[in-house]
């Protein structure tokens, strides 16, 4: 305890002056990423890259949804089991007719027999889409929880 409170002494006496402080705008971050060579840059994209994430099988998301837990869906996604499951019978059927994969980018009906198969299934996507609105939407917190690449969150 002793040690603790020297500690925490010490490093109030070695504080800066507010004055000394040089705050750096957001704006000035540009500059240092425009100093540094590709192979620099690519590390710093802000992408989490596909062998770094969990399987979607194996994914915090889908511990969650299995685990049935009350509390946690109500956290994460706003809406407890049951009426996470309503929701889940009126999605569904639109998950599974339709895609946004278009050329002209609408949504439109899925053609059979096109394509591979989802590994997203309805309850993935309407997870995802609630988790969203509940996490102010972090793109990289996503990637991690639902085991999807950017682009598959996009």
């Amino acid at each position: 305890l002793q040690q603790a409170f020297m500690l925490l002494t010490y490093s109030f006496n070695n504080l800066v002056d507010d004055d000394d402080i040089q705050l750096n705008h957001s704006r000035y971050g540009h500059d240092f990423r425009d100093s540094l060579d590709n192979k620099e840059r690519k590390k710093r994209a802000n992408k989490v890259p596909r062998l770094a994430l969990l399987s979607l099988h194996s994914s915090p998301w889908r511990k969650l949804i299995e685990s049935s837990s009350d509390p946690a869906l109500i956290t994460f996604t706003g809406f407890d089991k049951n009426a996470f499951y309503v929701l889940l019978e009126i999605f569904a059927p639109y998950f599974d007719e339709y895609t946004p994969f278009t050329t002209n980018g609408k949504i439109c009906l899925k053609r059979v027999g096109f394509g591979r198969p989802r590994k997203i299934r309805p309850e993935d996507c309407l997870g995802l889409s609630l988790a969203w609105t509940r996490t102010r939407g972090s793109k990289v917190q996503l990637n991690m929880t639902f085991g999807m690449t950017a682009t598959n969150c996009a």
